[in-house]
């Protein structure tokens, strides 16, 4: 068996209950307290002064949509789905959205940028947004806290959404997401494993209810590309994998070499073997050879490191069967760290 092609399976977390929140009966907006369900204005809006009224007051009023169903198909029941009053001055924009969520939330919806056609509207995240650079040094508020990577995700896109949907005129609105410059979104999850770039976005209650299962509204995983095993793996903030060495194999019960090139890193980085090691650089870890080392096969890893250090000389290898982890010292002998 080849393990190359595989799209790594994670555990979905779309059948999400209500415990993953913790919601407040009361909620304060940019503008006003309270929910709202006044009418938005669209992006026909007049183009106004950027100094607002007279009096300091904005010129329009913009409605975010703070969306936590997660996949609950009845949000709005539920009382999961809130609205908020956000005022603005100029044409309406996604990037004004975008801005306005990331005050409302504290979390950072930052977009590169959008555009808009016919019937649709493209939104393309920044590689700063909070779902896919992480959270940092943010303290989660209360009132839209989640408790997991991908629940931030799913919040996260949903939200944007549905307020695109809400402020922009057309029952038959389409939003397409891509991330990072136009590149299609994965979030390591067993379903979808990738967002399209040409499909629009349907929802999160869409893709839970399509667990299991595609439905015909969905694109075949014909259309999702020829993606690499890892990709959808989330392997921390700074830290990426590749292959230059192909296994001809499947580890069966043990970690595949991209599970245990994170595995390797972490164990390294907390050992202090990672030399002048930063959280500001940006690594990756590239499988070199499957080699055998004091009578174990191991993935072998050269560890990659953005400017100014370069490339790091030390390699590491991870014995996949018993779980051992070496790295090469002093005249390129494999040793097992102290």
């Amino acid at each position: 068996m080849k393990t190359r092609g595989k799209i790594l399976s994670v555990m979905l977390v779309l059948a999400m209950s209500l415990t993953l929140l913790s919601a407040c009966t009361e909620k304060t907006s940019p503008v006003s307290n309270g929910n709202t369900e006044s009418t938005a204005p669209t992006a026909s809006a007049p183009n106004n002064t950027p100094d607002g009224n007279a009096d300091g007051e904005p010129e329009n009023i913009a409605t975010l949509v703070a969306d936590l169903s997660l996949g609950d198909a009845d949000g709005e029941e539920h009382n999961l789905i809130s609205r908020y009053e956000y005022g603005y001055d100029g044409l309406l924009s996604v990037e004004i959205l975008a801005q306005g969520l990331s005050e409302l939330t504290g979390l950072n919806f930052a977009v590169n940028d959008s555009s808009s056609g016919k019937g649709g509207v493209s939104v393309d995240w920044s590689a700063d947004a909070a779902f896919i650079a992480g959270l940092g040094d943010i303290t989660q508020k209360d009132e839209f806290f989640v408790y997991d990577h991908e629940s931030l995700a799913w919040f996260m896109m949903d939200s944007m959404y549905r307020t695109i949907l809400e402020n922009f005129d057309g029952e038959d609105l389409e939003v397409y997401y891509s991330m990072d410059g136009g590149q299609p979104i994965v979030l390591g999850i067993s379903y979808p494993p990738i967002f399209p770039v040409e499909t629009p976005y349907m929802g999160s209650p869409f893709y839970s209810n399509h667990v299991g299962g595609r439905g015909d509204d969905f694109p075949d995983e014909s259309d999702w590309g020829d993606l690499p095993y890892w990709n959808g793996f989330d392997f921390g903030p700074n830290l990426s994998y590749s292959e230059e060495y192909e296994i001809q194999g499947d580890p069966g019960e043990y970690l595949n070499a991209a599970e245990a090139a994170k595995l390797t890193f972490d164990t390294m980085k907390a050992n202090g073997n990672i030399p002048e090691y930063s959280d500001g650089l940006e690594y990756e870890m590239v499988l070199v050879d499957l080699a055998d080392i004091e009578g174990e096969e191991c993935y072998v890893y050269r560890l990659d490191v953005g400017e100014p250090s370069g490339t790091i000389g030390a390699a590491y290898a991870y014995a996949y069967q018993s779980g051992n982890i070496y790295m090469q010292g002093y005249g390129g002998q494999w040793v097992m760290p102290e």
